[in-house]
């Protein structure tokens, strides 16, 4: 629906849409930043003095996907111990 009133003729429905989709972006880095800040914590906390280059990166990617769809499935449930 949000991505239909992009191509709208209307200006109202069209900035709407924009505003909605510049938010969600916004949403997104947010919450990047704050999964990479608490991972980083409990990596440093688990991992002392391991090198852990890159792990980060795809722990963020990982969580930004919806969970039906990663590659390779996920082996743990939502909520189970590690």
């Amino acid at each position: 629906m949000l991505l239909a009133a992009v191509f709208l003729r209307a200006r109202r429905p069209r900035r709407s849409s924009r505003r909605c989709v510049l938010l969600l972006i916004v949403v997104i880095v947010i919450d990047t930043m704050l999964i990479r800040r608490s991972l980083n914590r409990l990596v440093a906390e688990r991992l002392p003095g391991e090198s852990t280059r890159g792990l980060t990166a795809y722990a963020v990617m990982r969580a930004l996907q919806l969970r039906r769809f990663r590659v390779p499935k996920p082996r743990v449930g939502p909520g189970d111990k590690i």
